[in-house]
């Protein structure tokens, strides 16, 4: 799925074109990178995390690597 297609605000698709992403799978693998390495890093588009990680649930791609990283029950 493209950033395009993603349903999110136009500012957080911007904010996402901006630090290099095209596909809703590049997001889900770098945020994984993330949790791995306890980089926890959103990066600039920290702004719209909530709203990415949202919609990356409801689309089904939040992984059990992703919860490790980033447990659903904090902010």
């Amino acid at each position: 799925m493209t950033i395009d297609d993603f349903n999110v605000s136009e500012d957080c698709r911007l904010r996402l074109r901006e630090v290099g992403f095209t596909a809703v799978e590049e997001i889900v693998e770098f945020l994984e990178q993330q949790a791995i390495s306890r980089g926890m890093s959103a990066g600039r588009w920290v702004s719209c995390f909530d709203e990415i990680v949202e919609q990356i649930k409801l689309l089904g791609l939040w992984s059990d690597i992703l919860e490790q990283g980033w447990p659903s029950n904090q902010k």
